[in-house]
């Protein structure tokens, strides 16, 4: 964590919260405005800004829709704070969105829609926020953005994610012109902030004054004109995967100190009575001939296939290649940090330690310092780095954020310091309510070569890992181990038939509480942190060596140059993209380094139809797009809801496909174009707050993280279960996560990488799943898959893509 973060969030809770709404004023209190800001603010169309009052609107983001106490979002929720109202769950961020859209609503004439905006908006990025004690300087301008109009709106949307943990300030100016071809104008709420005939002193107004008169100053370094700013704003991005890093230090830290994960979970960060001894522990069954452990294996038919479909995959693989592949069954016991309890869909991460930022800021009290000291005290942590907190070193802050794991604070009245228990980057860890003994297979050659790699498989949504017998043995004939887990609430992780996205995909994509959703990827990303440092412990425990296991002689995981591979498909690749960024992912401290890259290091990863920006990415999907908008639209919007009772003829054991087939056949009927105008609005309201939510764990914004390693991409054309892109939204889907990386694609025209580690292979239509197995069932896309499997093994084995083949035409 930054230092300035911290620090920030200390002295804004001084000069942005402001004494309340009492409004104290210096100069001209009767409120005239200098003639310019008259001008600006009785223009024919102008921002929608107001601060007081019933209509009161301040257009996200901005630092005056945060809490100052705990530096999360603050939207107004109309007292209704459930996780399952999309404006309270955004409030669980800590920070604006990286990747989604500015839009800004204006009132009066209005646009012509779709024009583009290629003046007027200025965006810059500053060191540290405006409230720091040392004013920020300006360290460069925003330029990956385009500007666009609706009717009543200006949409700023970027094609670059914006840096976690950051500060920026943008404003418009009148150069932008409505659709009668005159100039926008402000607001009077806008213009009594912007005036210099009317100073607030204290309150509400004063604060954001503070914030106007500060974003001015800046932009008039920039050398725009003040008195043509028609508004501006200043907004904190949120942090960036701070609960993987803080899961994966802490995993480490416990294991380097017996494996005892009360050692950092300590108290009540782990729920009373669980067992949490030997976690990261893999426990190996009998190895047996692959075909035998197929047909055997009655969990391929409940979650992979039919019995057609394992019948005929154990025939390719009999005959010639009886006996080169063995099926290992096993388990490795994992913290789960999710309810599995009635309560399972709708409870988030709990954080196991206080706020960092609630307690530096009651320690503003006298009072309240000598009660936190004091329970700092009985709990046994040393309470003298407080003094020095603020300015502290970020890894002394981390450090001081992971002592206080499982320490409860009481304040001077008896109160408990943070009942929220909200997970941000000033308290990373979370509680583990359980710990989950999950099963795993093992693909191995009989005949392992020196030196075998270890890959990390992740199955996609509504799969399990069973759907890896239709192309491990492929691998394993390669030369490659292959290991599965099922994601959490699928496969044999399901809570029980119907809490399954094997029944559906919505049981874990929870849109009905997105921070659930969220954690449900951050567990999954969990699980493969603490299976890739369990193959780690099964080396270094037995004398660095895999002897007396179906391991024997593969590749040393302790070496980053060996270490284990990931290869992830679907949401399997979203898992496996943030596995490989945090694995890899360094503090800057040698010792600490080199302890967790012995356990966490991936050396490359995989990724087939897969992508970034997951909220756009849903809404686009061709496949699970029009479920999640049939849902949506049946829990929010009455005309809908009578739509579907009179049109559809659904019932409770209706299929996901029909369900979303109800709501493609509503918006190809032009008959309801009204209906389906109101529901897109909503929709991309929803969208907002899905992606403002799980920004922090979305591949889009870790490209920088994961271009560290070798990386392999592939899509096929059309997919409609993940899309190649997303019309309406540049950084959704497949071919964004290539671009952000700048990698050149390979296809039909450019058949050699420009770089044979950094790889992104465009195929020519198949199936959204032919990577795993051919899809049609004439086999039309036999040669796709053949030579989709045949380019992971080349990559895997060594980390580079040594050739590309497009005969027969494959590729795009």
């Amino acid at each position: 964590m930054n230092k300035k973060n911290l620090l920030a969030v200390i002295i804004s809770a001084s000069l942005l919260s402001g004494c309340g709404d009492d409004v104290k004023v210096t100069g001209n209190e009767t409120g005239n405005l200098e003639q310019y800001l008259t001008d600006l603010s009785s223009r024919k169309t102008s921002i929608d800004f107001t601060l007081l009052g019933s209509n009161a609107w301040v257009p996200p983001p901005s630092a005056l829709l945060m809490d100052t106490e705990d530096g999360t979002l603050k939207l107004p929720t109309s007292g209704n704070n459930a996780l399952s109202n999309p404006l309270a769950a955004m409030n669980t961020a800590d920070g604006w969105s990286l990747s989604m859209p500015i839009a800004l609503r204006f009132k009066g004439d209005g646009f012509s829609a779709g024009t583009s905006i290629t003046s007027g908006i200025t965006i810059l990025k500053l060191s540290g926020k405006l409230t720091d004690s040392t004013p920020p300087t300006v360290t460069g301008a925003v330029s990956s953005f385009v500007a666009t109009t609706t009717s009543d709106s200006i949409v700023i949307t970027f094609t670059q994610p914006l840096d976690p943990s950051s500060d920026y300030i943008f404003a418009l100016t009148d150069g932008i012109l409505d659709k009668n071809g005159n100039p926008i104008g402000t607001s009077q709420s806008y213009a009594g902030l912007k005036t210099s005939n009317t100073t607030y002193t204290e309150g509400s107004l004063a604060s954001a004054q503070k914030v106007v008169k500060g974003v001015e100053q800046y932009m008039a370094g920039a050398s725009i004109d003040t008195k043509t700013i028609i508004y501006s704003s200043w907004f904190s991005t949120q942090s960036l995967g701070s609960s993987l890093f803080a899961t994966k230090s802490g995993y480490g830290s416990a294991i380097g100190q017996n494996n005892d994960l009360t050692k950092v979970w300590k108290g009540n960060a782990i729920e009373s009575g669980v067992d949490s001894t030997n976690p990261f522990v893999l426990t190996f069954g009998t190895s047996v001939d692959f075909d035998e452990a197929l047909i055997a294996d009655t969990n391929f038919t409940k979650y992979a296939g039919t019995s057609s479909a394992q019948t005929s995959v154990a025939g390719l693989y009999s005959g010639s290649n009886n006996n080169t592949v063995n099926v290992t069954k096993g388990t490795v016991k994992l913290p789960h940090f999710l309810s599995k309890g009635t309560d399972w869909n709708t409870a988030p991460f709990e954080a196991a330690a206080p706020s960092l930022a609630k307690l530096i800021n009651a320690l503003s009290s006298s009072a309240d310092a000598k009660a936190i000291s004091a329970s700092l005290v009985s709990a046994g942590v040393d309470p003298s780095p407080l003094s020095t907190l603020a300015t502290a070193t970020s890894a002394e802050q981390f450090a001081f954020m992971q002592s206080l794991v499982g320490v409860n604070i009481t304040l001077a009245d008896g109160s408990r310091l943070d009942t929220e228990r909200v997970p941000t980057r000033f308290t990373p860890f979370a509680k583990i309510r359980s710990m989950e003994t999950v099963n795993f297979l093992l693909f191995t050659p009989t005949t392992i070569p020196a030196n075998m790699p270890i890959v990390i498989y992740q199955h996609g949504i509504t799969s399990a890992k069973e759907n890896a017998y239709y192309f491990a043995d492929k691998l394993a004939r390669g030369g490659i181990g292959v290991i599965a887990i099922d994601l959490p609430l699928h496969g044999e992780r399901s809570l029980d038939a119907a809490r399954s996205a094997n029944a559906s995909a919505l049981a874990y994509i929870n849109l009905s509480n997105i921070p659930v959703a969220r954690d449900n990827l951050q567990q999954s990303t969990f699980d493969l942190l603490g299976l890739r440092a369990s193959i780690s412990l099964a080396y270094s425990a037995r004398s660095n060596s895999f002897t007396g296991t179906p391991l024997a002689g593969a590749a040393n995981p302790l070496v980053a140059t060996s270490a284990p591979r990931v290869y992830g498909h679907s949401l399997g690749g979203i898992v496996g993209s943030s596995t490989a960024a945090y694995s890899n992912h360094q503090t800057g401290d040698t010792a600490t380094d080199t302890a967790l890259n012995s356990l966490f290091a991936i050396t490359s990863s995989a990724i087939a139809n897969s992508g970034g920006q997951i909220g756009n990415l849903l809404m686009g999907s061709a496949s699970f797009g029009p479920l999640i908008k049939h849902n949506l639209g049946l829990n929010s919007n009455d005309d809908y809801k009578a739509y579907v009772a009179s049109q559809c003829s659904l019932t409770s054991t209706s299929t996901s496909k029909e369900q979303g087939a109800c709501y493609t056949q509503m918006a190809n009927d032009d008959t309801y174009n009204t209906l389906e105008t109101e529901l897109k609005a909503s929709f991309s309201q929803f969208t907002y707050a899905v992606q403002t939510v799980i920004d922090g764990i979305d591949p889009i914004n870790m490209t920088d993280l994961i271009d560290d390693k070798p990386f392999y991409l592939s899509q096929v054309e059309g997919d409609l279960t993940v899309p190649n892109t997303v019309a309406t939204a540049p950084l959704a889907g497949t071919k964004p996560i290539a671009d952000q990386m700048s990698i050149n694609p390979v296809n039909s025209s450019n058949t050699t990488p420009s770089d044979n580690t950094k790889v992104y292979v465009q195929f020519s239509s198949a199936d959204h799943s032919t990577a795993i197995f051919p899809q049609d069932q004439a086999f039309a896309d036999q040669n796709h898959h053949n030579e989709m499997i045949r380019q992971v093994i080349d990559f895997l084995s060594d980390n580079k893509l040594d050739t590309v083949s497009n005969s027969p035409a494959v590729l795009k």
